[in-house]
């Protein structure tokens, strides 16, 4: 069952074809480009995260997860597979049958859709967690990708093992969580 494509659903789509690293970096080159204009013209000061990369920025990190979560295509696909299950829940006869009874049926669509989100996030989260490698080194940010990178460009073959060796846990812990919410939620699976 596949629900007809709606324009957010194409407009998602479209923001999540470029590729990550392209992405961060039409990012960050347009905020700059953006935030030189308006001091420039006199319309805005200098602020405090522009053209400073080795301070720590809340705008960079915000910019980092929005272009882990667009420019993987993660957003356009989780977002598909919620808005099918959306549309087939509701369409269930346990959702009419509780419509029927006047009963509120927000808590059970919901309920019902963490199992598909909990996949959706566990089947997606090695791309996420490849992806920092590139958004960190773009938009300079220290972290785990970053620490990825450099070791592996020093051939610093312990901390580049130690970080695989993380990944792989969350990555494993990630698809555990899924199951357990599928099994906790599903009583069939019991």
């Amino acid at each position: 069952f596949r629900s007809p494509r709606s324009p957010l659903r194409t407009a998602v789509h479209l923001a999540s074809s470029p590729p990550a690293f392209l992405l961060a970096y039409g990012v960050v080159t347009a905020a700059n480009a953006a935030t030189w204009w308006l001091v420039g013209r006199g319309l805005a000061g200098r602020p405090a995260w522009f053209a400073l990369p080795d301070q720590d920025s809340a705008v960079r990190t915000a910019l980092a997860v929005a272009v882990v979560a667009v420019g993987s295509g993660t957003l356009a696909q989780v977002h598909g597979e919620l808005e099918d299950a959306l549309a087939q829940l509701e369409a269930s006869p346990w959702v009419d049958a509780a419509r029927g009874r006047g009963e509120p049926v927000a808590g059970l669509i919901l309920r019902g859709l963490l199992p598909t989100l909990a996949h959706a996030v566990a089947d997606r989260i090695a791309i996420l967690v490849g992806s920092l490698v590139v958004v960190e080194k773009v938009l300079l940010i220290p972290g785990m990708g970053a620490l990825l990178f450099d070791a592996a460009v020093a051939r610093d073959y312990d901390v580049a093992l130690a970080i695989a060796v993380a990944t792989t846990t969350l990555v494993v812990g990630a698809r555990l969580a899924a199951d357990l919410v599928r099994r906790w939620i599903d009583p069939r699976l019991r």
